[in-house]
């Protein structure tokens, strides 16, 4: 069970019982922590979000229906910490991932240009690192996000990542192969200049877990 005492965090079940915190009415006491002075305790509860969210359909229904989504992005966005940031980045992909209702909730509230703002600060690789995979994830899951990832201007700052951080071959990679499913599943061409990035990675770090016939349909 869980157990809930004044300005501390619950200690959590394992993710098959996460729908207690919804029959117990925990929601409330939980996002109520996300607002918390203390950057632990803002950490902690969005762990517990994250964890009680994972392939979890009641709990997603439940945590969109608190505005837990909301107050996650905000924290993904905005917190001065980084381990709340990633921690928030957990919540948020374990809200939206396999729940097309939240997907939408996520887009209305913003969520793609927050996810964009942090890419484009690039200041915390872990988190920007996960945000990056996911997109690959969102787009496997439903084709339609890829052409919002497009015109929200993602294939620019994916370039952008790629300059940045052009000696970490797993970034590079992630990077990469989300290019890849962004630029075929809306048939766009990649532009020259990502197009002579690409040569020069390939030459640096080898195929990168792509075919030849995926890096023709780069252009490379």
């Amino acid at each position: 069970m869980f157990k809930i005492v004044s300005n501390t965090l619950p200690s959590p079940l394992p993710p098959p019982h996460a729908t207690d915190i919804q029959n117990m009415k925990l929601w409330p006491s939980i996002l109520s922590l996300l607002s918390s002075p203390e950057p632990s305790l803002r950490k902690g509860a969005a762990w517990v979000c994250g964890t009680a969210l994972q392939n979890n359909i009641k709990a997603q229904r439940a945590f969109l229906d608190n505005d837990g989504l909301r107050h996650v992005l905000t924290l993904l966005r905005d917190d001065p910490d980084k381990g709340v940031r990633s921690k928030a980045q957990y919540a948020v992909s374990g809200a939206i991932k396999h729940f097309p209702e939240a997907l939408e909730a996520f887009a209305g509230m913003g969520g793609y240009d927050v996810l964009g703002e942090v890419i484009t600060r690039a200041d915390d690789p872990p988190t920007l690192r996960k945000i990056i995979f996911l997109y690959n994830t969102l787009m496997a899951e439903d084709p339609a996000t890829a052409p919002v990832l497009r015109d929200n201007g993602t294939v620019a700052k994916l370039e952008e990542v790629l300059g940045k951080f052009g000696e970490d071959e797993d970034m590079v990679e992630k990077t990469v192969r989300t290019l890849h499913t962004l630029l075929t599943q809306t048939s766009t061409p990649a532009p020259a200049t990502l197009a002579a990035s690409l040569r020069t990675l390939k030459a640096q770090h080898g195929d990168l877990g792509l075919t030849e016939k995926e890096w023709r349909e780069f252009g490379v």
